[in-house]
Parts: structure tokens; sequence; C-alpha cells
């Protein structure tokens, strides 16, 4: 199931093919698998939607717009979009906030928390820089 794209949303043509990888993904190996298997399947059918990816990426923490220091994110996509991907039954706010407070600090302002739980779940995640 791919994602309507919507041009009110920055980067939408990136999350749209990221959603769409996710749901190939979801759909050959549903739920059960190591997070690692999501990962690295993730990877390869982003690539072959043409997105670049880099898997545990150094991102710079800034406070007052000054680097402070850094974190590792589990992916970004074509230098915009940061990715969560967890392996849940049952995501709590908690998971899906952490997305959040990567784009919170860093100097990206998109990202997608990803579920391969007993239910695909998705929710986007947007935060302005001042």
């Amino acid at each position: 199931m791919a994602e309507k794209i919507d041009d009110k949303y920055l980067h939408s043509e990136v999350t749209s093919k990221i959603i769409q990888a996710f749901y190939s993904v979801y759909n050959y190996f549903r739920f059960g698998f190591p997070k690692s298997v999501y990962i690295q399947s993730m990877l390869i059918e982003m690539r072959k939607l043409g997105l670049d990816c880099e898997c545990d990426k150094i991102v710079k923490i800034y406070y007052d717009k000054q680097e402070v220091g850094e974190c590792i994110s589990e992916i970004i996509v074509n230098k915009c979009v940061v990715l969560n991907i967890e392996t849940k039954e049952e995501p709590n706010l908690e998971d899906e906030l952490k997305v959040y407070y990567v784009l919170r600090v860093s100097e990206i302002v998109v990202g997608l928390f990803l579920n391969f739980g007993k239910e695909p779940f998705h929710k986007r995640k947007y935060y302005p820089h001042q």
C-alpha cells in the first residue's frame, strides 16, 4: 500500500517511497523477525526505489545553534529524512518519540517512525527549526 504523495508536506516524495518500501518489506516478512532483518531489508528496498540510505549515521546535536554532541541514527534517507524502526507488538509513545527527539536537536526536520508489529504502523514527524 503506497502513500499518496502530498506536496504540502516537506520531502513528501522521499517519505512516500520510504513508506512504499516499508509495506513491501512488511508484506514479505510480516511480524516476528529480528529488527536487523527489517533494517537490512528496508535498505535494499529503498535503494531499489532510488533512495540514498546511510545506516548508523552520526547526527550532530545542537543547543542554541551550537554543536554540543552527536548521536547515531539508525537510517538517514537522502540526507533529509531520519528513520526509527521498531519491531514491537504494541509500540508506545516513547518508541514513537525517539525520531522526534533526533529531529529536535539536529539539522534534519522530517522523520518517520516505522513499526513492524503485528499490524504495520508508520507515523511522520516534523520539527521545523527556527
